[in-house]
Order: structure tokens, then sequence, then C-alpha cells
């Protein structure tokens, strides 16, 4: 399994994808999982709000 620390670069990368694209739906979900992997839940749960209102149609949001 694999640790906090290993999701660390991942995060970054995603994070500096979506301060220029803020509504790139895709990273946001990927960003999502990535925080909730990491135990940051609350990160994860704000997106997962945040996928919900860029995509209010998609029921797994």
């Amino acid at each position: 399994m694999a640790r906090k620390e290993d999701h660390a670069f991942d995060i970054s990368f995603y994070e500096s994808i979506l301060r220029r694209e803020p509504s790139y739906v895709e990273v946001v979900e990927i960003l999502g999982g990535l925080y909730t992997k990491a135990g940051r839940i609350s990160d994860g749960l704000k997106m997962d709000r945040k996928l919900v209102r860029l995509q209010p149609e998609n029921a797994t949001a």
C-alpha cells in the first residue's frame, strides 16, 4: 500500500494544473482521490463538492 508521502509529487503536479485550469474536471476528480488517499479528507471533500458544482448532472460526482 502506498504511503502518504508517495502522493506528494502527484498532488503537487495536479494542483499546478488546477491553478491554471480551475474547471478541468478530470484533474478535480483525480486530485480529490489523491487527497483522500493521502489522508487529506477535508481537501478531498472540497474537490468532491467542486466536482458536483462543475458537473451537477454526473451521478458519480
